[in-house]
């Protein structure tokens, strides 16, 4: 199975990134629950190991939030590598877009 492995910067604090992140799953889940099944979260502190299928396509990875970095590092299905890139650049787009702290 091909590999991915996404390191995006913050500068915010550990908590407030783990919320978010957090946050965001639950989004995805909402948004997608047609097409999500056996979705598995298990955190330890500020680290996630997942595994859920896509549409019959089973991913699977970890999620670690450190204080200055968030780092994905997962495995996805075969039939998905031809759009490994794509999965990329969309996971580190919308990870930044979460990470950039609000104006005060």
């Amino acid at each position: 199975m091909p590999k991915i492995s996404i390191t995006v910067q913050h500068q915010l604090s550990p908590d407030e990134a783990l919320a978010r992140i957090k946050n965001l799953l639950y989004q995805i889940k909402e948004a997608h629950q047609d097409k999500i099944t056996d979705l598995h979260e298990d955190w330890a502190e500020f680290t996630s190991k997942f595994r859920f299928a896509y549409l019959g396509m089973s991913f699977s990875g970890t999620i670690a939030v450190k204080p200055n970095q968030v780092i994905l590092e997962g495995t996805i299905p075969l039939l998905a590598s031809m759009f490994q890139s794509k999965i990329e650049e969309t996971i580190r787009k919308e990870t930044e877009k979460l990470l950039t702290p609000t104006p005060a």
